[in-house]
């Protein structure tokens, strides 16, 4: 998929996204290995985890390894607290901790004789509506492609950072980035790729993700330090490394099959 930038940031993130993880691409502005953290704490208890792995040396291009025994402590504001279990190699999760709106979470981890930290606390949810699709034609049907309408509101003032991720027949194509004030009316949002190309049939699934500031800024970042000639590190909210990021967010989905009818 090609990246496309509007008005907003658009984010095309070439990742691959398994049933609980999203693994990170960058260029590092250092030579020597580095830890990478991914906590995700959700509304959904089986999305919540954490993953810790390695960088390699800064010339083998995205190499990284897991980081097995570390000890992984998740807590919130209510007085709840977890050491996560090692699921698999570096990969962490949570079992009795679930993602409530406005709670703050807290991670602290202890691993490669090194210590970490974080704090997010899980931002408001967008109520998501509906999706669409339209068929822009350029020249014939040969030229065309397709357009993908999603439709939310939120309370009015209320200053929103919304991560979409899309997904064709399970399949991960793009993930979005939006930030905005609500009006407190009904919003809509156009996620444009010229090469969407869709077919009867196909199931289209949108997550919707109301993230906070620190991992926007952070998902903004390492679209910006990929393909520079002078490679940089995203801004990020783990204290103990420059590599990573802590997310409390609420996620909602909604699926469509797609029918020619419609155009």
């Amino acid at each position: 998929m090609k990246n496309i930038l509007h008005s907003i940031i658009l984010l095309l993130i070439g990742a691959l996204l398994t049933s609980c993880e999203e693994e990170i691409t960058l260029n590092l502005n250092h030579k020597t290995p580095e830890i990478v953290i991914e906590a995700k704490i959700t509304t959904s208890s089986e999305n919540s985890f954490v993953k810790i792995t390695q960088t390699a040396d800064y010339y083998d291009e995205n190499n990284f390894s897991p980081i097995e025994g570390a000890l992984v402590e998740l807590s919130d504001s209510e007085g709840n607290k977890e050491i996560l279990k090692e699921q698999q190699s570096g990969m962490y999760s949570a079992e009795n901790i679930n993602g409530k709106t406005n709670i703050e979470y807290y991670l602290k981890i202890d691993a490669d004789n090194r210590s970490f930290s974080s704090t997010s606390q899980m931002p408001e949810p967008v109520h998501f509506d509906s999706i669409s699709v339209k068929q822009i034609n350029e020249k014939n049907d040969n030229d065309s492609y397709h357009d993908i309408y999603i439709f939310f509101h939120w309370n009015e003032g209320y200053e929103y950072y919304l991560q979409v991720i899309e997904y064709i027949n399970g399949e991960k194509m793009n993930t979005y980035l939006y930030n905005d004030i609500a009006n407190g009316m009904a919003e809509n949002k156009k996620l444009k790729d010229e090469d969407r190309i869709l077919k009867e049939g196909d199931i289209i699934s949108i997550e919707l993700r109301c993230i906070t500031s620190e991992v926007y800024t952070y998902l903004s970042d390492l679209h910006s330090s990929s393909g520079m000639e002078v490679p940089s590190n995203p801004r990020n909210n783990i204290n103990g490394t420059p590599l990573g990021y802590f997310s409390a967010y609420t996620n909602e989905t909604q699926k469509l099959v797609y029918n020619r009818i419609w155009e």
